[in-house]
């Protein structure tokens, strides 16, 4: 249970948001055609949106609303 939890929480959220993050970066850089490496690999910085998006938000509330239909 605290693996699901870590999962519905934490990790979950964090993929969508990079993975989000990602596409919004190919389609607007590249037009879609390409795709989202980090030009400098030794640097720190990542790509992420901000921690509180909707999107985030809206994919925590579906989790949760099939949790409680299990």
């Amino acid at each position: 249970q605290d693996l699901a939890e870590f999962v519905r929480k934490v990790l979950g959220p964090y993929s969508l948001n990079v993975t989000t993050a990602t596409q919004l970066c190919s389609s607007s850089l590249c037009q879609g055609k390409g795709r989202c490496v980090r030009q400098d690999p030794d640097s720190s910085s990542y790509l992420h949106l901000p921690p509180q998006s909707t999107t985030e938000e809206k994919v925590a509330e579906k989790m949760d609303a099939a949790e409680a239909t299990d």
